[in-house]
């Protein structure tokens, strides 16, 4: 299997031909100690840009028109003198150089403009070139030139590979050929996979053919779920993820609890830049980057941070004691990280996964493992075809659709002992009917566009004894042989212009309506409404109150950890079965939101982003932790510190009091 190294450098260079005087700064020594002194091992260096310039002597692409000699030659020497790994970028999807030259391999809408991240002929930015078009034989050509040019180096990376719904004229005929209607999105959504897979093909052959063993990863800016197909044509992971401008601190753990379940080593990329890529003169904390490189490891991924040179060669040497601060941490880490393995209680079956139609990111997902984030619950994110087995509780969050053979998977998972949560639409069939005995009645969907909830004694927020608003409307749920876990009272009305109460929805009634806000029958439970999704969309503490109830009285106390940390801490568990230890990992940051919210030009330029910062790292204090294990412990220490710590273990659960902490911590249970 392909190793990772753990600090990696994902150099970004994409240089315009209006600057002069690349790379007249360059200087081997200074890159080098620069390197080394910020712990780094691996970096990714530019063949191609995104602009269509080369910074190597090829024979495809022309050279930077202001660089005089073979920079990306320089670099990799520089690295390989010094033992770190080079790695080598290639632009793919956007390259303005091979746009200009040839205006008919570009993406065309159905509309008849072109696709990119400039809105208008006039606006800056990059434009989308189609692989069903002969780029993609100079792609191949290119691909092959750095393999046999590079035959040592440690990868290729290759970047922004998408499916875009193209209707230019080999789209347009490609379509016409499988009998698909390009007035169709979907048919058009069919073309590009097949598009995109064909390029996946031809690139790892044309690779293949003159390199049996490079290492290769295909950049898209996330990890499609359910996806499987994309596992072949790569040789790992890297999950794409600048939690400061738009993709947030909840979406890497939520990628890398799916990603480590592929069976392939990953890396976790944030970057350095306050904003997101591009960013000249932008410095994100060294608190933000030790935190977001505590998380990859936790949730055990390599690390690899985005920066920018600058057109002069040089690399800046502030960005650089930043991000060694982070780098240095992760050193000292890293023998608690080797081959371990998570430890999990629940699965959370993707509703993008079993949904094809779903976006990449869909809310029934994101609220359900933020939801499980924040409760300190041990999870993954899974698709289809994983293993049900290493879960005691099985998530079905909202809009998954269950076919014939999910359903029978899910059978033998619940005939060996497993639970079911249902949320949603989530175990129905196209009719809205159970397919499962759920030990109620369905009576059709609430004509109210919201519903109130009282959860049963027991599963209701603390203090909270009156009905909670949630914002989705509700299958109507009549309990017959189950057990409900509460009441569902109506709106007086939905708010038009001819009855409304105020300033929102009109309050509950006094009297519930009937029916039961979830059914617990044996190993199911079902709630009959989209609870993670309304999470994602509102985040509502009540919500997860309840939600947290629910799934701990499913576990029926048996969750492997349990502690008094806040919601915003994380929690991972890991098991190093070659070196007979279990290493929980507690994470804590505060985050707080700096600046309105804004567009840059490029990356993101079509969405508007406020930014997350983490900018202090107070300490936690006097905490107590209790981790189920099977194994008897001989002692517990705190690492990388090396400190050791009392603790009890009883009837197989260790507790431990952890004094104090601060961004992240290891507590280490080491066998007997």
């Amino acid at each position: 299997m392909h190793s990772l190294r753990f600090r990696q450098i994902h150099l970004d260079f994409h240089t315009s031909e209006a600057i002069p005087g690349i790379a007249e700064q360059w200087d081997p020594r200074h890159w080098q100690k620069v390197l080394t002194e910020a712990a780094v091992d691996s970096v990714n260096i530019f063949a191609t840009c995104h602009h269509g310039w080369s910074y190597y002597d090829s024979q495809i692409g022309p050279r930077h028109p202001h660089l005089p000699f073979d920079l990306m030659r320089a670099q990799y020497d520089a690295c390989k003198e010094v033992g770190i790994k080079a790695v080598l970028y290639m632009t793919v999807g956007v390259n303005n150089l091979v746009a200009d030259q040839h205006p008919e391999w570009r993406c065309m809408a159905e509309g008849g403009w072109l696709y990119g991240w400039a809105t208008k002929t006039t606006s800056p930015g990059f434009h989308n070139l189609c692989f069903n078009t002969p780029y993609l034989d100079r792609v191949c050509a290119q691909v092959q030139e750095l393999a046999t040019s590079y035959p040592d180096a440690d990868g290729l990376w290759l970047d922004i590979i998408h499916n875009i719904d193209c209707c230019c004229r080999w789209c347009l005929r490609s379509m016409v050929a499988r009998d698909l209607d390009p007035t169709k999105p979907a048919d058009r959504q069919r073309n590009g996979d097949l598009v995109l897979d064909e390029y996946y093909r031809r690139v790892l052959a044309a690779l293949r053919a003159v390199h049996p063993t490079m290492p290769i990863f295909q950049n898209s800016g996330h990890i499609g779920r359910g996806k499987r197909e994309f596992f072949g044509y790569v040789t790992h992971l890297e999950i794409e993820s600048l939690p400061t401008w738009g993709w947030g601190y909840d979406h890497f753990p939520m990628s890398a609890s799916y990603a480590r379940r592929v069976g392939m080593p990953f890396l976790g990329m944030t970057g350095k830049f306050h904003t997101s890529w591009g960013e000249f003169g932008g410095f994100k904390t060294a608190n933000a980057l030790r935190y977001e490189c505590a998380a990859m490891l936790a949730h055990g991924a390599r690390c690899s941070i985005g920066d920018q040179l600058h057109p002069d060669g040089r690399l800046d040497e502030s960005t650089y004691r930043i991000i060694g601060q982070a780098y240095r941490e992760v050193a000292a880490k890293e023998p608690w990280c080797v081959g371990a393995e998570h430890v999990v209680d629940i699965g959370v079956l993707s509703s993008t996964a079993v949904n094809p139609a779903h976006p990449r990111e869909d809310d029934a997902d994101t609220g359900a493992c933020r939801l499980l984030l924040e409760g300190h619950f041990l999870f993954d994110l899974i698709d289809a075809e994983m293993a049900f087995e290493p879960y005691r509780l099985l998530i079905l969050p909202d809009e998954v659709v269950i076919d014939a053979r999910l359903k029978a998977k899910l059978d033998v998972f619940v005939a060996q002992g497993g639970q079911l949560l249902l949320t949603g639409t989530s175990g129905l069939d196209t009719q809205l009917r159970p397919l499962f005995e759920i030990g109620a009645d369905l009576c059709g969907t609430s004509t109210f566009e919201h519903h109130y909830i009282l959860p049963a004694t027991g599963l209701r927020p603390p203090l909270v004894d009156s009905p909670i608003i949630m914002y989705d409307r509700a299958q109507n749920l009549r309990v017959t042989s189950g057990t409900p876990l509460g009441v569902v009272h109506d709106l007086y009305f939905n708010r038009t212009w001819r009855h409304f109460c105020s300033h929102q929805h009109a309050p509950a009634q006094p009297s519930s309506n009937g029916y039961a806000c979830g059914v617990r029958s044996g190993a199911i439970t079902y709630l009959p409404f989209r609870i993670f999704t309304c999470y994602a969309q509102w985040g509502a503490v009540a919500y997860r109150e309840f939600a947290h109830r629910l799934l701990r009285s499913l576990l029926a106390g048996g969750e492997s950890f349990a502690g008094n940390l806040p919601s915003t801490a994380r929690v991972t568990m890991t098991r190093q079965s070659g070196l007979k230890r279990s290493v929980v990992h507690l994470l804590y940051a505060p985050l707080v939101t700096r600046g309105a919210p804004h567009q840059t030009h490029g990356v993101g330029a079509n969405a508007v982003h406020a930014t997350q910062v983490i900018d202090d790292l107070p300490d936690l204090t006097d905490l107590r932790i209790a981790v189920r294990v099977t194994r008897r412990i001989g002692r517990v220490t705190f690492e990388p510190q090396g400190r050791e710590v009392p603790f009890l273990q009883e009837r197989g659960v260790v507790t431990i009091t952890v004094d104090r902490f601060s961004c992240h911590q290891m507590v280490v249970m080491h066998d007997a």
